[in-house]
């Protein structure tokens, strides 16, 4: 199972977007999504606190070749395997503390630009077509260079 990390710089960044439309784009996955409130009802997403442990998500999800997580508070679980990390700047205001951090271990940042050099690395570590990875890189909002 491949892991896809889902961070932001805070609220309204567009995680949930882009953790749904990831969802559909790629072929048996499943979106969970971490946080600190009590689920809402009626929500596609296997939702879990934040504080559940990576591997009790492995555990939940079951087999699957995608597991999205929607929040970059799993990037803290020394068992982590992530295979793609994802980082969304605050769209309004400034990053939320300790964003830089999650910032920092990303592999591809909206609105950067990515080299064809780790273009290629993602392909291969993603196990994923031309054209889906081209679908990623749009989705995420990065340019190529």
């Amino acid at each position: 199972m491949k892991t896809i990390v889902i961070a932001g710089g805070g609220r309204r960044a567009g995680k949930t977007t882009l953790a749904r439309t990831l969802g559909k784009l790629l072929p048996d996955s499943r979106v969970v999504k971490l946080g600190h409130h009590p689920a809402k009802e009626g929500k596609p997403t296997l939702y879990f606190h934040t504080d559940t442990p990576y591997r009790d998500l492995l555990d939940a999800v079951g087999e699957c070749r995608f597991m999205i997580i929607e929040s970059g508070a799993i990037l803290d679980d020394p068992d982590l395997c992530g295979d793609l990390v994802i980082f969304l700047p605050a769209l309004v205001g400034p990053d939320k503390p300790g964003a830089e951090r999650r910032r920092a271990v990303s592999d591809l940042i909206r609105g950067e630009t990515v080299t064809s050099r780790d273009r290629d690395r993602l392909q291969q570590r993603l196990g994923v077509d031309d054209a889906t990875l081209a679908a990623l890189l749009e989705a995420v909002g990065v340019a190529g260079r």
